[in-house]
């Protein structure tokens, strides 16, 4: 075997070496506007988001954004934070009611049921303001595209599917929704949480939820009466666990009175992590201190303010 041919074979397989380590089978999206600063043309329909919170990071952020889109009014629940009231009185085009989670059930699951409910209440609440659309976004998610569409939609279309891209963070990030980077969900890739969009309806007769991600009409989520929106029309970007904190604000808490019935190894592998940091947590912030003899305690009067 000659030196040439040496040379050719170990330069081919550098070659092969270089595409296996840079080579990526899923598809990206990137932005590159700053959403709170986009400027679009807003449609004529009247649309309104229903979303679901829990200590929500970023709140009046999502709200701009969506109004800049051309939402005319969120349908929102809050659950466990009762701080966001006075806020969300002032917000003239948000509709509200507080309430608490689940403290004696399984978070995951009994969330999933009061979300549907909350869903189909909303869609009745929401002919009163003469809405033409509904769509449902968590907190933690952005519409991103353009809703002009909806003007001309065929009168046949009832239900919308909207693909979903989930964000990849870096270290540099300076809000929950700064992300530029996401993998498109649908396509395939190995996103964290869901893969199969979320969906949007015409506010008509028939119309109802049929589960957390879609809607039914006739109670049919699928067939000719259903749009599946193209991915660059309008999507929906997951800003999932943004930051530690609300990582582990959301884990912690789906770690209560846990069952063995969520199919994300991410959600798994997260919530046994959560749990073990609030055991360390625990140890070194409140129990140390159960050992400690009563002369070297000092306890505060609590009318003291």
């Amino acid at each position: 075997m000659n030196k040439f041919y040496v040379n050719f074979i170990l330069i081919i397989y550098i070659l092969i070496f270089i595409f296996i380590l840079y080579y990526d089978p899923y598809e990206y999206f990137y932005i590159n506007e700053e959403f709170t600063n986009t400027q679009i043309v807003k449609p004529q329909s009247k649309i309104g988001l229903i979303t679901f919170m829990r200590k929500p990071i970023d709140l009046s952020l999502w709200l701009k954004h969506h109004r800049n889109l051309g939402i005319t009014k969120f349908f929102i629940r809050v659950e466990d934070t009762p701080e966001l009231e006075d806020y969300l009185k002032n917000q003239q085009d948000v509709w509200f009611e507080m309430s608490e989670s689940d403290k004696i059930g399984n978070n995951y699951e009994t969330l999933f049921q009061r979300q549907i409910i909350f869903i189909d209440k909303i869609l009745k609440v929401s002919k009163e303001y003469n809405i033409d659309f509904l769509f449902n976004v968590d907190v933690d998610e952005l519409l991103h595209g353009s809703l002009l569409f909806l003007d001309n939609l065929d009168k046949k279309y009832n239900c919308l599917v909207i693909e979903n891209a989930e964000a990849v963070y870096n270290e540099n990030e300076t809000s929950c929704f700064s992300a530029t980077k996401f993998i498109k969900c649908g396509q395939g890739a190995p996103c964290r949480a869901y893969v199969n969009g979320k969906s949007g309806a015409r506010v008509v007769d028939g119309v109802h939820s049929g589960g957390v991600h879609r809607f039914n009409y006739n109670n049919s989520n699928s067939g000719d009466n259903v749009y599946n929106v193209p991915f660059n029309d309008l999507k929906i970007l997951h800003f999932d666990a943004c930051s530690l904190g609300s990582w582990f604000e959301k884990f912690y808490h789906l770690s209560k009175n846990e069952k063995d019935n969520i199919p994300f190894s991410y959600y798994k592998d997260s919530i046994n992590a959560s749990k073990k940091a609030y055991e360390t947590y625990k140890k070194h912030t409140m129990d140390y201190a159960n050992n400690i003899s009563e002369d070297l305690l000092f306890i505060k009067d609590s009318n003291i303010s």
